[in-house]
Parts: C-alpha cells; structure tokens; sequence
C-alpha cells in the first residue's frame, strides 16, 4: 500500500510546474495557469487541470481569469492515489477528444513524465522521461525534468 506521504511531494511538483511553465511564458510569451482553473470545453465537460500553458497564438482564451474557454496548448496533471486513475483514462481520453495539443502526465511518486503529443485525431505518445533526464516539447523546446521534480 503507498502511503499518503509518499506522494507528498505533488504539491511540491505543481509548484515546480507553475515555475516552469512561467519561465516559458517568459520566454515564448503565452499564459500560465494553476488550479484552481476552470476549463471549459462544452456545458459537460470542464475540468480543473493542475497546470496549464497557452500559446500566444492559442485556440484557448481566458473568459475571467478563473476560466478558459476552448482546448489549452499544453496540460500537466500530477498524479495523486486519489486522481491518478482520472488523470491517466477520463482526462487523458477528455484532453485528447478535444484537442489539446501535447499533455504531461506526471507521476512524483516514481519521478516519471509522460509525454503525449496530439496528431490532429488522437494522442501519440511521445515517450516517458525519469528525472534527470531531458525531452523536447513539440511546443516549448527542451524541458529538464530535474526542474519538474526539484533535484
């Protein structure tokens, strides 16, 4: 059985997450959000990812600052006991019928990032990366996941 505390260190993930994402929007311009972010993709379905990135150019636009309306470039979710299965099938399966174009899963527990990119009909997966290692986003470029997992 995991115990809560190993999984203790997701908010500590999140909070590299927003960081990260803010240095890309630094960089590449673009918006960063953190749940608690409403995304609304039609009247059913809006779920609160933990961290999203939009492009500058992006389909996605903010209604009030504690909504957005339409597919996010890029979504992280930090797996959790309690919302890993959600994250890995309904959000996964959610994300992927509307379009958002590359998708994070990532898992504090074991230091893992999957990476799946959006093909224009369903999600490829791109790869899976442990921490240290380093992968290329197709939309922000080349991402240290030793800054995901704070080492």
């Amino acid at each position: 059985m995991i115990s809560r505390q190993s999984w203790g260190n997701r908010s500590g993930t999140i909070g590299n997450l927003i960081v990260l994402f803010k240095q890309i929007e630094r960089a590449k311009g673009g918006e960063a959000y953190i749940a608690p972010v409403d995304v609304v993709f039609d009247e059913d379905n809006v779920p609160q990812p933990d961290v999203i990135w939009l492009a500058p150019d992006s389909r996605c636009k903010s209604v009030d600052g504690k909504r957005l309306s339409g597919p996010p470039d890029l979504i992280a979710e930090v797996l959790s006991p309690s919302t890993g299965r959600l994250d890995k099938r309904e959000k996964f399966r959610l994300y992927e019928r509307f379009g958002v174009r590359e998708y994070w899963i990532v898992d504090p527990l074991n230091q893992l990032v999957e990476v799946w990119l959006h093909n224009g009909k369903s999600f490829d997966l791109i790869d899976v990366f442990a921490a240290g290692e380093t992968f290329t986003s197709a939309l922000v470029g080349e991402v240290d996941t030793k800054l995901i997992f704070g080492l």
